[in-house]
């Protein structure tokens, strides 16, 4: 994301400084101030305020309405003084380092800038204004640097990496890793064949499959109904010429909406607003994005060649079984063969990752979505980077570390949602690993949906998937899918509403994007929570006998 208005990097950094904090403090109860009339071609008197992820103008006296500016629409903020922006015809010199020029999208179909000045009561509160704003866009408000986390939160961290670490997860990935899972009166129960996803695979030695064992019916002893998710199961609307027409009339009106420019060429808040205002991107421009988004741009079409001599042998049979098993009803001969070759080469450029099941289900959605086999290959490496460093590891320590910090989370933004899944006695890791380590793209079977998942998880970073978990947990409890008495019942509810298309078509990215909207005072999901999270549960991780 580029960094906003005319402060150089170094004056905008993770940590607010002091000055900052008090000024987003002060604001939140306004701001005496002048705002400028086009109108009148003069200022009126009003105030400035600061609340949630909104910039608020109001003037006063005029009997209008207060303008609100959400801060994911400013796209840039400067002082008069440095002439980035046209200023106000009657705006004198002298008041040039007193005003501040707001330059943000209005939140129609043609997007267009508008521009507002407002004169603070002194340089040293206009310049406040534009590093505050900057600071509360690029990452919220963190807390102190020595009082980052509350003690309570980073405590639960460390807790529930501790208990992820324990003998008895051991012992269940020991038999996991053997191709059996325990019963409750400890009898191993060999498993079949892997259909799917498999944590087991985590492991070079790995044969069968963990997450069929947590899903299969004679280990939970019940089987998911289907009917749970009716009423609320609402596909795309139409088919055939229907969604052609609609996929033409979207593609159309981004065309407008770009003008002479390429989405590539649009910043993180430029996209937010297009994103906002259309649900999601064409595919003729999200082949565009994500090739721009992943660093794969300029990659050529060419197929990988030469993959299945140099990869492991363990690593090649591994494959040779998931290939035909991975989305069989979406990909085609072609594309499975891209498939393993992807995987074959990743296998050799990544010694210490080898394969493992689940990046089989990263790598089929980049070729669903048109990515060539090179993009592919790439954008696999930038993802598993950047969103999932760690989780394939032979220790599976990232993976861990993320379960522990989504558990945190669900402690600070949610606590009686945490406090349900303690009830019944639901360890967040049979629920949160297989959505993390495919990057929910295995329960969704339409790829579109998949597809809009990630259009927001590209555009809003690292901390996306950890905001779609809490949306999806938050709109369980509302559906009434945590209510089951035993923990296999509301597993099964959560299971199918992570399958639901309706979900993604209806309020889970919005209710996700809530969670990532900075917060001028507190709370919130940003870069700095996420790191610091990590940070702890990393700590117990080293503490933690090997």
């Amino acid at each position: 994301m580029a960094a906003m208005g005319p402060e150089s990097p170094s004056t905008v950094t993770e940590v607010a400084s002091v000055e900052v904090r008090r000024f987003v403090c002060s604001a939140q109860n306004g701001l005496q101030c002048m705002i400028w009339l086009p109108s009148h071609s003069c200022f009126v008197d009003g105030q400035l305020r600061l609340t949630m992820d909104l910039l608020e103008l109001r003037t006063l006296g005029t009997g209008t309405g207060p303008l609100k500016v959400q801060l994911g629409y400013l796209r840039s903020v400067s002082l008069a003084s440095k002439g980035q922006l046209p200023r106000p015809e009657g705006l004198s010199e002298s008041w040039w380092d007193f005003a501040v020029l707001l330059e943000f999208f209005e939140p129609t179909e043609a997007m267009q800038l508008r521009i507002e000045c407002v004169l603070l009561s002194g340089d040293v509160e206009a310049r406040l204004l534009c590093r505050s704003l900057q600071q509360l866009q690029r990452f919220g408000v963190p807390f102190e640097p020595k009082e980052e986390l509350p003690e309570w939160v980073a405590a639960r961290a460390k807790a529930a990496y501790a208990s992820l670490t324990s003998e008895d997860v051991a012992f269940a990935l020991k038999k996991w890793r053997e191709g059996s899972m325990v019963r409750p009166n400890k009898t191993p129960v060999e498993l079949g064949t892997c259909s799917g996803l498999s944590l087991a695979s985590l492991w070079n030695d790995a044969t069968q499959a963990l997450w069929e064992a947590m899903h299969s019916p004679a280990v939970l002893g019940f089987k998911p109904d289907p009917t749970l998710a009716a009423g609320w199961d609402a596909p795309l609307q139409g088919g055939g010429e229907e969604r052609l027409e609609a996929e033409a009339q979207l593609t159309e009106k981004w065309r407008k909406i770009l003008g002479g420019r390429q989405p590539d060429e649009l910043n993180r808040q430029q996209m937010r607003v297009l994103f906002a205002l259309t649900d999601r991107i064409p595919w003729q421009y999200r082949l565009v994005c994500w090739a721009h988004w992943l660093k794969v741009a300029e990659e050529d079409g060419q197929p990988l060649e030469g993959c299945e001599a140099a990869a492991p042998e363990t690593c090649r049979r591994q494959i040779e079984k998931d290939v035909p098993r991975t989305r069989p009803g979406d990909l085609n001969e072609k594309q499975r063969a891209a498939l393993g070759r992807v995987l074959l080469r990743f296998s050799v450029l990544r010694p210490k990752v080898g394969y493992c099941q689940g990046l089989n289900f990263i790598v089929a959605v980049q070729l669903l979505a048109g990515l060539t086999e090179k993009q592919t290959l790439g954008g696999l490496k930038s993802l598993t980077d950047n969103y999932c460093e760690g989780y394939y590891e032979e220790s599976m320590r990232g993976l861990l570390r993320d379960i522990a910090v989504l558990d945190a989370l669900l402690l600070l933004l949610l606590p009686k949602i945490h406090a349900r899944f303690a009830e019944v006695d639901l360890p967040l890791l049979w629920i949160a690993a297989e959505p993390l380590l495919t990057l929910f793209s295995r329960e969704l079977k339409n790829i579109e949906s998949i597809c809009r998942l990630w259009d927001f998880f590209l555009i809003e970073g690292p901390c996306a998937p950890f905001a779609v978990f809490l949306a999806y947990a938050e709109l369980a409890q509302e559906r009434n899918l945590l209510t089951g008495a035993a923990a296999e019942d509301t597993l099964g509810a959560f299971r199918l509403l992570l399958g639901d298309t309706g979900a993604i078509a209806g309020s889970v990215l919005r209710r996700a994007a809530l969670f990532l909207a900075p917060r001028p005072f507190g709370g919130g999901l940003n870069d700095t929570l996420l790191a610091r999270l990590r940070q702890e549960a990393d700590q117990s991780f080293r503490a933690s006998p090997t």
